[in-house]
């Protein structure tokens, strides 16, 4: 945490619980939106407001100085974002991936503070940002190269 901040030691430490709890809620509202689209692309709106909560969490994280948190709402804003404007492809299992990020960042937001927390950020960062990639495409070998049927 940043010793930047205005805040003494008690009111940090409350706003952090706050904080936590907030971004709990939060995420569960993005896995409630996911998991209620199934396997199409969310709609426009919905995306917008997993946009909305993810601005919202990237902001209360810097409020009290929880910069990896900054980072990893950002880049899963970013993400959003990138669905909304069709840059990256929604695929069928997109909304699982989605929902198994939310999983580690509310975990994430348990162990924090713990001596692992920043291998756990890493992972994050990793799979939040591979998710943006466009789906990788398994080569099949070409019918006309297959041999012919006896």
């Amino acid at each position: 945490m940043s010793d930047e901040l205005d805040f003494d030691a008690d009111e940090l430490a409350m706003l952090c619980q706050l904080f936590r709890s907030e971004a709990q809620d939060g995420l569960e509202l993005v896995t409630a939106r996911l998991l209620a689209t199934g396997l199409v692309k969310p709609s426009e709106e919905a995306l917008t407001e997993m946009m909305r909560v993810t601005h919202t969490l990237k902001g209360s994280a810097g409020t009290v100085g929880l910069p990896v948190m900054v980072d990893l709402a950002h880049r899963l804003e970013n993400v959003f974002a990138a669905f909304r404007r069709g840059a990256v492809e929604w695929t069928p299992t997109t909304a699982d991936l989605v929902v198994e990020v939310i999983d580690a960042l509310r975990s994430y937001l348990d162990r924090m503070n713990e001596p692992n927390a920043d291998v756990m950020a890493e992972e994050l960062r990793v799979t939040i940002d591979q998710l943006a990639q466009p789906p990788r495409r398994v080569s099949s070998p070409s019918l006309a190269t297959a041999p012919a049927a006896p």
